[in-house]
């Protein structure tokens, strides 16, 4: 089986992966390859509910011994949640090395497993709506919060905490100070407004309460 991997470096520009990939044989242990990212196609309308990923914590594999070192999870929202599910499983190999540490032969002991899909019942357009329309008006000045229910199946159309935050660039590993700059932010960025805040009603309740109370009053006669 592969050893854990220590990187050295991500996300190798181009330029620079041309021009050391033909030393790699100067440099034993040393090797070049392809990974996969997460691509959210509006990261801040959707950060609260998808989450991110990122690089598995220590924590995380004593928790889990399934889990390697260089393994990606979800960390928050819809990645967390449904984590074992989307992530798959790796394949694993037996590798055959000269006394350099080339490899020279292989065996595969198990294939990889592609992560399942799954489908949510938000509308990905009115979710964007909502966000910016928010955004507009708040100019960054204000939290809040907007949720949109199918009102004959109770489906969740959109669900949105503002303001949100960058997803796809927390999950490649943002610098120490930008994510300490999110976390001293005012507005609490990481916070979802929109299923843990307490907030009181506004008079968009009015309407339900009327209606209940009307249907009270019937009832009370027929009871009569």
């Amino acid at each position: 089986k592969l050893p854990n991997r220590i990187f050295i470096t991500r996300d190798m520009p181009i330029e620079r992966m041309v021009g050391l990939a033909p030393r790699l044989d100067e440099l034993a242990g040393v090797e070049i390859f392809e990974s996969f990212r997460r691509s959210y196609r509006d990261p801040r309308a959707f950060s609260h509910v998808l989450g991110y990923v990122g690089k598995v914590s220590p924590d995380e594999v004593a928790a889990n011994t399934s889990l390697k070192s260089e393994e990606t999870v979800g960390k928050g929202g819809i990645e967390a949640f449904y984590d074992e599910a989307l992530r798959g499983a790796g394949g694993e190999k037996i590798i055959e090395t000269d006394s350099r540490g080339n490899e020279t032969n292989y065996r595969l002991t198990r294939e990889p497993r592609e992560g399942d899909s799954l489908a949510l019942t938000l509308d990905g357009d009115l979710q964007e709506a909502a966000y910016h329309t928010i955004d507009r008006y708040s100019k960054h000045g204000h939290g809040a919060s907007a949720v949109v229910l199918d009102v004959k199946s109770g489906a969740v159309r959109a669900l949105v905490s503002y303001p949100g935050f960058e997803s796809s660039r927390i999950g490649q590993g943002l610098p120490a100070d930008q994510f300490q700059a999110l976390l001293r932010d005012p507005l609490t960025p990481f916070f979802n407004r929109a299923i843990a805040g307490e907030f009181p009603s506004g008079s968009t309740i009015k309407p339900l309460i009327a209606t209940a109370a009307r249907k009270g009053v019937q009832f009370s006669r027929e009871v009569l």
